[in-house]
């Protein structure tokens, strides 16, 4: 799995997962808006290329391959295990295909002191056993063509029975992650 490693000297790490048909470099300048001057390790996907690459294979009958996400999951962590992370402080942050992505690892009580999940879908995660300290922040479209809102919603309301601290932005635009968004996150980040 291909991925980039930028290391400021910072306690600091933010690591990122695009979303479909991104790479490691999608959300290198919203990391640089929301994290100045963090260490980031952003992962390229490798189910799919181009503009169909993502983490995990795309749904079938709106089912996800869970043999494939979990495979896709152990891979990821497989590599930040051997790049022996020593940091104060970790955020995940993905995009869409990617902020789905990063439930798995909460569903696997990897240790993250911050979640943030933009524009994710409801695919029957369980976070039951899910650090309970982890922060985690669900922004959404209300004009989202690609996943309601109403599923996000849902992801909120299931988060807030595992996790102490869980944010809900609904915000005018569509699937697109949008200025005012990135504006909205620097305040509760």
């Amino acid at each position: 799995m291909n991925y980039f490693y930028q290391k400021n000297d910072s306690k600091e790490l933010v690591v990122l997962f695009h979303g479909t048909g991104g790479n490691e470099y999608q959300l290198l300048g919203i990391a640089g808006e929301l994290f100045p001057g963090a260490d980031v390790l952003s992962f390229e996907g490798d189910s799919g290329s181009a503009m169909s690459r993502r983490f995990f294979p795309p749904l079938v009958n709106g089912e996800m391959d869970r043999n494939a996400y979990n495979d896709a999951v152990s891979r990821v962590t497989e590599v930040m295990n051997e790049l022996n992370l020593d940091y104060d402080k970790i955020t995940f942050l993905g995009y869409s295909n990617g902020a789905n992505f990063i439930i798995g690892f909460l569903e696997n009580a990897i240790e993250i002191d911050m979640a943030v999940l933009m524009h994710p879908s409801d695919l029957k995660y369980d976070v039951s056993n899910a650090k309970r300290d982890t922060k985690v922040i669900i922004t959404a479209g209300a004009n989202d063509y690609m996943v309601s809102p109403g599923q996000a919603k849902a992801l909120e309301m299931q988060f807030k029975s595992s996790f102490d601290d869980v944010n809900f932005m609904l915000f005018d635009g569509g699937h697109e992650i949008t200025e005012k968004e990135i504006q909205e996150l620097k305040s509760v980040i």
